[in-house]
């Protein structure tokens, strides 16, 4: 059976959550207390095509679902009109930060790069989780950059 990634698809799962009786949480939620039993954290990682984000982010919130959706700092991923027009809809927007792999490994320059990515963020939205990018094809691992502090 070939994997199907479309929108279609994906409808008919969040359609299957709903009507099993799920309560849909953003991580934010979830970190506070918030959840309701059943539920399910729906979190994506934004990491190329935006636009497909925001129809994904349209179609749940016309089902009546809250996502959180992680944004990398990347030319062509992170666009503030979308990320705006996102948070506006009532999904939780967070930071997928790769600053390790930016400074090739040197946590000093890559805590400066974070906090500036961070407040670039904060200038759009209001970001109150972050969560990792993992790259395979580099040497550095982004969860490393909060190991030890």
């Amino acid at each position: 059976m070939t994997p199907d990634f479309t929108l279609f698809k994906y409808k008919e799962l969040c359609e299957a959550l709903l009507d099993s009786g799920f309560n849909t949480i953003t991580m934010q939620e979830y970190m506070q207390g918030q959840a309701v039993e059943p539920f399910v954290i729906l979190r994506h990682d934004v990491d190329r095509r935006p636009e497909m984000a925001l129809k994904m982010a349209e179609m749940e919130k016309n089902m009546g679902i809250r996502a959180t959706y992680y944004f990398r700092m990347m030319p062509g991923v992170f666009e503030p009109w979308i990320i705006k027009t996102m948070h506006d809809m009532g999904h939780e927007i967070g930071y997928h930060y790769e600053v390790l792999d930016k400074t090739k490994g040197d946590k000093e320059k890559a805590f400066i790069l974070f906090e500036e990515e961070l407040r670039m963020f904060r200038e759009v939205t209001d970001v109150k989780t972050i969560c990792m990018h993992g790259n395979p094809l580099v040497r550095w691992s982004n969860k490393d950059l909060l190991v030890g502090i």
